[in-house]
């Protein structure tokens, strides 16, 4: 009777001391309990509920009933990918496997977002740590240094057909100086090597591929997309707290490496990524795909969330970076200059190196550092405009350039002004817009597009432009007047006095409209391309092209082509087109347009057109969004 009147703990250790196996058994039993203990207390309906959980169903990819992901390794149960409670139950099973033989493969390690949320109600605190064994988890260098996430839009490339609207990856911040090192998550098709265009194009719009998301260091981003394809980049910086970020990169773990059906215009990476948002936002970053999804869209939506949210003093978008491209900071560096160092730089660029010395005797150590970096600019956008295919010549001059520069000290790099900056994608007008205009024929006119930076918007990609599906109604008799299925400008303008600098502004519209001097009552198609040159003379830019125009009508045109493109303020722009041209009944005559857009605010503005051949003038109001 003694023994029961020792204190507990000494009566535990007494009986473990006494009948070690029976300790051993209870220590065992005891660990079971815990284990199951949330799981074996969840009846049939519970079980549906947690199945059912719009979280869970995003951790897994669900959409329409099924996951999106195509890889069976993405799942733990052979049904996961069609049965969601089939996959929740062999989850909760799984997490108590052994772990010898399995280490990295064991679910635990493989599934952390899954154990991290069914943690909660399944009173499983532990499952939110990685279990030791997980080695490559726990080394995973994404999961060690990051401290904050963001999302970077990329500028549209017109010499990739996937690039044309843009682009959007993950950058992992890890707050150290040399960001170059940071990690970024990027999401892309699996696209064979050597793919002709014709059936890129074909399979990325029929989901003829897959695609998945890969982890790499932010400096292979940077050299693709900055400084190969001189492309600007936007970084939005995502307030999250620390547990939300550790949930989302958990997440990421999970998708890297796993493929899935891949839809240019859909399935792409801005809708791929907003879905991974979606896990730390609820659902309120992206929702079912409709006929288009393009990249500037997922940064809209996240600035109507942020708007939302900063109201509760709870912002989703913290600072936003702007990363210039390559050929904007050598076009900055050359602007900034003052008149005696652009005519110095401008000869370095174009002499050979063995004579560089007696011109750079003139300037005092700064100065030559200024005009010697610019010199290494020039020289690598020739190289890399061609790559991989770069002349022998070039690439002898880029090695003798670089040796040369390594002979005077370092310097700081030369930052891009302030005013020279383009706003973010979330301070110009949105990608689509309809729009209420009145002619001078008294006809009102409803017009509307899926996507528009037109030349004159406030999206207008610094007087370049690209419109797809463009349409103008007449509401009076509701027929379809015109209808631009694509229209791109693209001008290049140098402000640097190099030959090989002044490349070819071009012009490419293909659609249908009713055309003045044959039957009204149908439409016709047409195509027009323009190849030219473009200057820069009283702060606009002025371009001079031949302009080839094809009509089902019959009539071919080869003309001269002038065009005059300015902005009277940021938000007020214009553009004028004069073509001397046969006009759809053989006439010669001065075709003239000319067009101005005007936007008080980013989601409103005042279009204002005049159109010579026809003789029409006319106003619209039009919304975007």
């Amino acid at each position: 009777m003694k023994w029961f009147k020792r204190p507990v703990h000494n009566q535990i250790m007494h009986l473990f001391a006494k009948a070690p196996l029976l300790g051993l058994f209870l220590c065992c039993l005891s660990a079971v309990s815990l284990a199951e203990g949330g799981a074996a207390q969840l009846t049939a309906t519970h079980w549906r509920h947690l199945a059912s959980d719009p979280e869970w169903l995003r951790l897994l990819r669900y959409e329409n009933g099924a996951s999106t992901v195509v890889d069976a390794d993405f799942f733990v149960s052979r049904q996961g990918r069609n049965n969601a409670l089939a996959e929740l139950r062999a989850v909760v099973e799984a997490a108590d496997m052994p772990s010898s033989g399995l280490a990295d493969s064991h679910p635990r390690c493989r599934f952390p977002a899954r154990y991290w949320w069914l943690s909660r109600p399944l009173n499983r605190p532990d499952w939110k740590e990685i279990p030791a064994f997980c080695q490559k988890l726990r080394r995973w260098p994404v999961l060690l240094q990051a401290k904050s996430v963001s999302v970077v839009y990329v500028a549209g490339y017109l010499g990739n057909p996937a690039s044309v609207f843009g682009h959007a990856f993950l950058k992992i911040n890890t707050g150290r100086e040399d960001a170059l090192l940071d990690q970024t998550i990027n999401y892309g098709a699996l696209i064979p090597p050597k793919e002709s265009t014709v059936m890129y194009v074909y399979r990325g719009l029929t989901g003829g591929y897959l695609a998945g998301f890969s982890d790499r260091y932010y400096f292979t981003q940077d050299m693709t997309y900055s400084n190969t394809e001189f492309r600007d980049m936007w970084d939005y910086e995502l307030m999250l707290a620390p547990q939300q970020l550790r949930f989302l990169l958990y997440h990421l773990w999970e998708l890297i490496g796993k493929k899935q059906q891949y839809f240019f215009l859909t399935r792409n990476c801005a809708y791929e990524l907003g879905r991974v948002l979606n896990v730390v936002f609820a659902d309120e970053v992206v929702d079912k795909p409709s006929v288009w999804f393009a990249p500037v869209e997922l940064f809209e939506t996240l600035k109507i969330l942020n708007d939302e949210r900063a109201r509760l003093r709870q912002a989703v978008i913290g600072q936003i970076s702007f990363k210039p491209s390559w050929e904007r900071r050598l076009y900055e560096s050359y602007r900034i200059m003052p008149p005696k160092l652009k005519k110095i730089a401008i000869r370095l660029a174009s002499l050979p190196t063995k004579k560089w010395d007696s011109l750079l005797s003139s300037l005092d150590p700064n100065e030559q550092l200024v005009v010697l970096d610019f010199a290494v600019a020039v020289s690598y956008f020739r190289y890399m405009k061609d790559f991989p295919d770069v002349a022998q010549a070039v690439k002898r001059r880029h090695q003798q350039v670089i040796v040369k520069r390594l002979q005077y000290p370092r310097s700081q790099p030369v930052r891009a002004a302030q005013k020279q900056i383009p706003p973010p994608p979330t301070e110009q007008a949105p990608p689509r817009y309809v729009g209420l205009g009145l002619g001078n024929d008294g006809a009102l006119e409803v017009s509307f597009s899926p996507f528009s930076q037109n030349s004159t918007g406030l999206n207008d990609l610094e007087g370049n432009a690209l419109v797809v599906a463009e349409a103008r109604l007449n509401s009076d008799n509701g027929k379809l007047q015109s209808m631009d299925f694509i229209r791109i400008r693209k001008l290049a303008r140098s402000d640097l006095p190099l030959d090989d600098f002044d490349s070819w502004s071009w012009r490419v519209r293909l659609g249908t409209e009713r055309q003045s001097g044959v039957n009204e009552s149908s439409l016709k198609l047409f195509g027009a391309f323009s190849l030219g040159k473009s200057y820069r003379f009283w702060g606009q830019t002025w371009s001079l092209m031949a302009d080839v125009t094809a009509s089902e009508a019959g009539a071919v045109a080869l003309a001269p082509r002038v065009e005059v493109f300015g902005a009277l303020t940021s938000r007020l722009k214009f553009l004028v087109e004069g073509t001397y041209a046969a006009g759809w009944n053989e006439t010669r005559q001065w075709q003239l347009e000319a067009s101005w857009q005007y936007h008080p605010e980013r989601q409103w503005s005042i279009y204002g057109y005049y159109k010579k051949q026809e003789e029409q003038v006319g106003i619209a109001l039009r919304y975007h969004w």
